[in-house]
């Protein structure tokens, strides 16, 4: 894939995003408000069906397959061989200590959650992967603080979050 300057997006059923296997991951960093005070990231996931989409806020909304913006750099990719990802780039987006163990491509989604509720109504919806893994964005956080951008939580972290938070399932593979 490569960034595009088109927008085209197309509506698509939640369910179809089910059993996907995540192909590429491409995110994009930045900074708003006055003094860049805010730190901002836009992630993309290419999906094994073809279809690109970014991490969508809350399961009550729309969702839209995406094009790649400019300026996105890919950090992991699908490869026949057994390179390793940019390490770099890998550990400034998910903020571990040890990105090799967080690879993420090549896992399939088999669930989607919400934390959203009447008091919470925009929040990213969380992506089970197959291994227990789950995935989740914040778009935007604090200057320097290094929690804008794709997250991942292990299974024992998600359970924990599951018995602290109203979460619901929208979709699952049964698995």
């Amino acid at each position: 894939m490569t960034p595009s300057s088109t927008n085209d997006k197309t509506k698509i059923n939640k369910a179809d995003v089910i059993g996907q296997s995540i192909d590429e991951i491409w995110a994009r960093f930045g900074s708003i408000g006055e003094n860049n005070w805010l730190d901002t990231a836009d992630t993309w996931l290419v999906l094994s069906n073809g279809y690109i989409i970014r991490v969508p806020y809350c399961c009550y909304s729309n969702w839209y397959t995406d094009t790649i913006a400019y300026g996105a750099k890919c950090i992991e990719r699908k490869s026949n061989t057994d390179k390793q990802p940019n390490l770099f780039r890998f550990a400034r987006l998910f903020h571990r200590p040890n990105p090799k163990k967080q690879q993420i491509v090549g896992s399939r989604i088999v669930a989607i959650y919400s934390q959203a509720s009447d008091e919470i109504p925009e929040e990213s919806a969380l992506l089970q992967l197959d291994d227990g893994r789950v995935i989740t964005e914040i778009l935007v956080a604090p200057h320097g603080t290094g929690a804008a951008g794709l997250h991942i939580l292990n299974a024992d972290e998600f359970t924990e979050l599951k018995n602290k938070s109203d979460l619901q399932s929208f979709f699952s593979d049964g698995t």
